[in-house]
């Protein structure tokens, strides 16, 4: 995706880091409250998860777009645990409701979670 805007950081456990780009996207494009709260709610969970399972603590996030198309990139140093689609977890069962697409990287890393 050829991207009009970007926005990257480390994030960190003490902030609401879903918050700081969800408000950054709605800058940049008209969205309703509701389609921005179930984004944040996914971005929330996709984060807190990293966090949990980084090891070492840390987590990088990037994200991009263009038009309504959204990509957020969440990296860790450790490998994402991330459920199978039968597992009731309830965080992971938020980000496959309000992500149209979640991915990973080659050395799953990085979870790539997409909003259209």
């Amino acid at each position: 995706m050829n991207a009009d805007w970007n926005i990257e950081f480390n994030a960190d456990k003490t902030k609401d880091n879903a918050l700081r780009i969800i408000e950054y996207v709605a800058r940049i494009i008209s969205m309703e409250n509701d389609t921005l709260f179930f984004r944040r709610v996914a971005l929330h969970e996709a984060i807190m998860n990293a966090f949990k399972h980084s090891g070492d603590g840390s987590v990088y996030v990037k994200a991009f777009g263009s038009g309504m198309a959204i990509q957020v990139e969440i990296s860790q140093s450790k490998e994402i645990v991330f459920p199978d689609i039968s597992a009731p977890h309830k965080g992971i069962s938020l980000i496959r409701r309000y992500t149209q697409n979640v991915s990973f990287s080659e050395d799953k890393k990085t979870l790539f979670l997409r909003f259209y």
